[in-house]
């Protein structure tokens, strides 16, 4: 049996069982989750599997699993993250820019990603950099973030996105994608 988060790794499960159903003894956080089970003959051949069409992707998490299902408890973490500043398809005109999120009560480290789209004109080509930006930001006792300063950013749209990781390396949730440019 597998069962997989959306967003992050945190609670996925992957256990064999000769039983036909399972009882998990660890909470599960809000979120959507995929599952599916396969069947082995005894030599460990697969026999059978849930799911109509297996796609071992991570990015096809809506392709991979029928067994899909969503928690909604507020009172359990989440596995996405919202982003709020800058929001999505704003425009920076002034020379700071805030990069603002929700905090995940278990997160010990936020790795955040900044990519650059702009416009090479002498080359006439639009160049995409996804290396432009990644730092990892701890989280301190009194709550506030540790990390590298971001870098000067000029003309172009960016894209940024934020993870959360556990003490041990866990990762545990994902926000969405945002665009904001600099004219």
């Amino acid at each position: 049996m597998e069962l997989k988060q959306l967003y992050g790794n945190y609670t996925d499960l992957e256990m064999d069982t000769d039983e036909t159903h399972l009882d998990l003894e660890l909470p599960l956080l809000e979120c959507t989750y995929g599952w599916d089970v396969t069947a082995y003959n005894a030599a460990g051949i697969p026999l059978a599997r849930s799911d109509s069409a297996y796609v071992d992707d991570e990015d096809k998490f809506f392709q991979k699993y029928d067994g899909i299902f969503t928690i909604k408890n507020d009172l359990l973490p989440w596995c996405h993250l919202q982003l709020f500043s800058p929001v999505n398809g704003a425009k920076i005109t002034s020379g700071r820019i805030e990069f603002l999120w929700d905090h995940h009560p278990l997160a010990a480290r936020y790795g955040v990603s900044i990519t650059r789209r702009y416009n090479d004109t002498l080359k006439g080509i639009h160049i995409f950099d996804p290396g432009f930006f990644y730092g990892n930001f701890t989280v301190r006792e009194d709550g506030s973030l540790a990390g590298p300063s971001l870098p000067y950013f000029v003309q172009g749209t960016y894209y940024w996105t934020v993870r959360a990781y556990t003490e041990d390396g866990s990762f545990i949730a994902a926000s969405a994608e945002y665009e904001f440019w600099v004219p």
